[in-house]
């Protein structure tokens, strides 16, 4: 049942558990979390703004909390709340779109304002808020069936797996995580569409977030379908492997693609030649080993690439992608003579990832992106100020043990060029 100036109440089963979610009126709680201009104080005038230029549009709008923009005000986000038809999808112990939609492994979703975002699922273009309990969404569509979007959100959020039973499990496995799962609680793996996942972990090699975005906005806009206009936002589906394939080297090249254009046309190409994005699709089904092996005869698409895609979107719920700062994690939590290795070899990798699953089993690629959130930046100020220090002193300690090797290194060097 859909509810003006309401939400929906969705009822139904939390994963594994037996309670049900209920929906509350949230006119008040949810919009009146946005912040807004406070009212003037009794017998003080305002000071006028000074005008902006038309350099100086209002838009995009910036945080008070922090020097973020984002492209739509506080004003309309919370007319947004009000106005719109929303629907419960989970608590947020079971799901937080503040930290699943921004850890890193999806590059789908825009932050339009404090924890509201908007993207699209398979061409369906959606809104998702995360209130302070409970997480929802409202789909753009009015054509998609309420139970269409409902299946299609459960099924890219996972949600048949019980979240809460997994940080629990963790938790007695290591104490580290059981400080960090208090503190970001909903960090959930997504089921992505597997093309859309692969070109994106393509593109993130040696690669920040805001330009890997840049790039696939470009594909999808100049590729893919235009799906909807909202709020002066243009929401674009991915395109397909039928739409990409068309791109050339040096068309992805003057889109600043650089030698990845090259990796995206070799790798579009040997796909149409492997059956398609149903061939992708058919590697859910098989073991972790073999899907690694058949990723990786793709162009650009190497180990921690190849286990990101596996990951994300192909229900390789083990698999662990393993960089310098996984490797650190393990050397820092599980084997300090890991960091005796000078390089990442095949070896290294492996044993790195055996030590995640021997400790959190079945589900262990989902708590190594809880660990990994948790080195990130952003979520920092929402861990313990102990903790935060710990890791912030290995990390200097580890700078500095390659500064010293560096020097040692350079220093045999110049001895060996010493002609006494």
């Amino acid at each position: 049942m859909w509810l003006r100036r309401g939400i929906t109440v969705l009822r139904t089963p939390c994963c594994l558990c037996s309670s049900y979610y209920y929906a509350s009126p949230f006119i008040r709680t949810m919009a009146d979390s946005i912040p807004s201009t406070p009212p003037a104080k009794p017998g003080k005038r305002r000071k006028p703004k000074t005008p902006q230029s038309p350099l100086e549009s209002p838009s995009p709008h910036r945080s008070k909390k922090a020097d973020v923009a984002y492209p739509i005000s506080a004003l309309v986000a919370k007319s947004l709340l009000r106005d719109l038809s929303w629907t419960v999808l989970a608590k947020p112990e079971q799901v937080n779109f503040n930290y699943s939609l921004q850890c890193g492994q999806s590059f789908a979703w825009q932050q339009i304002n404090e924890s509201l975002y908007c993207g699209t699922i398979d061409g369906v273009p959606y809104l998702c808020y995360q209130d302070t309990d409970q997480a929802l969404y409202h789909c753009l569509d009015p054509e998609v069936p309420a139970a269409t979007a409902s299946a299609q959100l459960h099924q890219y959020f996972q949600l048949d797996t019980c979240l809460h039973q997994l940080y629990a499990s963790w938790s007695m496995a290591d104490n580290r995580l059981a400080s960090i799962a208090k503190s970001i609680p909903g960090v959930r793996v997504l089921q992505q569409p597997p093309l859309e996942c692969l070109i994106s972990f393509i593109c993130s090699s040696n690669n920040n977030i805001p330009r890997i975005t840049q790039m696939l906005n470009k594909l999808k806009v100049t590729y893919g379908r235009k799906v909807t206009t909202f709020q002066s936002i243009d929401l674009y589906q991915f395109p397909s492997l039928d739409q990409l394939k068309i791109a050339t080297e040096k068309d992805l090249r003057d889109f600043g693609f650089g030698y990845r254009a090259k990796f995206i046309v070799q790798t579009c190409t040997k796909l149409v030649e492997l059956g398609g994005e149903p061939y992708l699709l058919k590697l859910r089904c098989k073991p972790a080993a073999e899907v690694r092996e058949e990723l990786l005869q793709l162009a650009g698409v190497g180990p921690k690439v190849a286990d990101c895609i596996a990951l994300f979107s192909l229900d390789q719920h083990d698999v662990i992608p393993v960089d310098t700062h996984v490797w650190q994690i393990a050397v820092r939590d599980y084997d300090p003579t890991l960091s005796q290795a000078k390089s990442l070899t095949p070896t290294i990798y492996k044993r790195v990832g055996d030590l995640f699953r021997e400790r959190f089993g079945t589900h262990a690629g989902w708590a190594h992106s809880l660990l990994f959130a948790a080195e990130l930046p952003l979520f920092a100020s929402l861990l313990p100020v102990g903790l935060v220090k710990e890791m912030s002193a290995f990390k200097q300690h580890e700078k500095e043990l390659k500064a010293q090797k560096k020097r040692l290194k350079k220093g045999k060097q110049e001895k060996g060029d010493d002609p006494t």
